[in-house]
């Protein structure tokens, strides 16, 4: 189904998929504004409070903000984000320079990932998560350092993507 007209595009046909993702330019011009100004604010609050409470109230939520800078730049590695190439290459840039993420590499590390999902050397586990809670048990045990060091193998030359 297009998102804005309703219609079913079929499946199957890379033109009919890239169908469902068109969308009108001023969509992630306004959702990339909002995000910035949010940051901005929130990070010009946490600097000016004078009370140490409100500065811990207010890092989690722009780590949460910068955890959006990361989803947008995930939609223009799938090339979702605008209707071009080039456009979704520089966003992706642009939305990664704040959190320290190199684009390239993430792009090609993410795409390699659905490649071979679920197979030896992808960063997710190998074991089936049967249930929320279960899913909700491994994030909570998760090493956030592992995929990066592995992403850092892999740019380095010291693992190929698929192991």
């Amino acid at each position: 189904m297009n998102w804005k007209s309703g219609q079913d595009v079929g499946a199957g046909r890379t033109s009919d998929l890239r169908g469902l993702y068109t969308r009108p330019l001023w969509i992630p011009a306004l959702q990339s504004t909002f995000n910035l100004v949010l940051f901005a604010v929130l990070a010009s609050l946490a600097i000016a409070a004078h009370w140490w409470s409100l500065k811990v109230t207010l890092w989690p939520l722009m780590g949460f903000v910068l955890a959006g800078f990361l989803n947008a730049a995930h939609d223009c590695a799938h090339g979702t984000f605008v209707n071009s190439k080039t456009g979704n290459r520089i966003a992706g840039t642009l939305w990664c320079a704040p959190i320290l993420v190199n684009f390239t590499i993430f792009k090609y590390k993410h795409l390699t990932h659905h490649r071979f999902t679920r197979v030896k050397g992808d960063t997710e586990s190998l074991l089936p998560m049967t249930s929320v809670s279960d899913y909700a048990r491994r994030m909570s045990l998760y090493n956030p350092f592992r995929a990066p060091l592995k992403t850092l193998d892999v740019a380095i030359g010291k693992l190929s993507p698929s192991a």
